[in-house]
């Protein structure tokens, strides 16, 4: 990993889609922590792993993220929620933070990390 990248988060329950987030967010030039698979692993990566970013999927196996989002809201990282889902079901807390729908796209994500400060340019 290179030590100039931003660390960026990766929560996501589906193996397949967790590879293709974190090639994704290679692509936007940011080194990948994780995936963290579910609510008690990525509340630990979140609470003792410097971090640039994160990408949350909202539904993990049957838990919602809202913990691991209210972790890295207190550390002051930034972070976006994917979902292939309507964002309805974001509590009003979170709802200024970006949803991305899945399947996600490079453009989309490139774009979404910028406007949270991830990523310059």
């Amino acid at each position: 990993m290179d030590q100039g990248q931003p660390r960026v988060l990766v929560v996501e329950d589906n193996l397949l889609i967790a590879m293709e987030t974190e090639s994704l967010v290679e692509e936007c030039g940011c080194a990948v922590v994780g995936p963290a698979a579910s609510v008690s692993e990525a509340l630990h990566v979140a609470g003792y792993t410097g971090l640039e970013g994160a990408v949350l999927d909202i539904n993990l196996d049957r838990e919602r993220v809202w913990p691991v989002a209210e972790v890295l809201k207190e550390r002051g990282v930034p972070f976006v929620f994917a979902t292939a889902y309507s964002g309805a079901e974001v509590p009003e807390r979170f709802m200024h933070h970006t949803l991305l729908t899945k399947p996600l796209e490079r453009d989309s994500l490139l774009e979404a990390l910028r406007e949270i400060g991830t990523i310059s340019g």
